[in-house]
C-alpha cells in the first residue's frame, strides 16, 4: 500500500512539474499538498463506505458536517502516524454512526 500511495504521490507531482503547472524548485510543497490532498480524498471515501455499508448515509451527511465544523474549530485529536489518523477517524464516525 505505501509503495502504491507514493508511487501515486509522485507520479501526481511528475506530471504537474511536466505541464509547467509546479515549478521544479517547489516540488516538496506540491508533494505535500498532493499527499495532503489524497489522504483527505481516502478519508472521504472510507467514511462514505461506512455510511453505506451501515445504510446511514443522510445521518452520515448530517453527522460529517457537525463533526467538520467541530473538528476544525477544536483541533481534535492528533494521532502519531497517518495510519493510525486514518482508523481513529473511521472508528469515529462508525460510533457516530453506530445504533444505540
Amino acid at each position: 500500500m505505501k509503495i502504491t500511495y507514493d508511487y501515486l504521490v509522485e507520479k501526481a507531482v511528475n506530471c504537474l512539474v511536466k505541464e509547467n503547472t509546479a515549478s521544479p524548485e517547489d516540488v516538496e510543497i506540491y508533494r505535500f499538498g498532493v499527499e495532503v490532498t489524497f489522504l483527505k480524498i481516502m478519508h472521504l471515501f472510507s467514511d462514505f463506505l461506512i455510511a453505506v455499508c451501515m445504510k446511514k448515509v443522510p445521518e452520515f451527511l448530517m453527522i460529517f458536517g457537525i463533526f467538520c465544523a467541530f473538528r476544525r474549530n477544536t483541533g481534535g485529536y492528533h494521532a502519531k502516524t497517518r495510519v493510525g489518523c486514518y482508523v481513529f477517524s473511521c472508528l469515529a464516525v462508525a460510533a457516530a454512526l453506530a445504533e444505540k
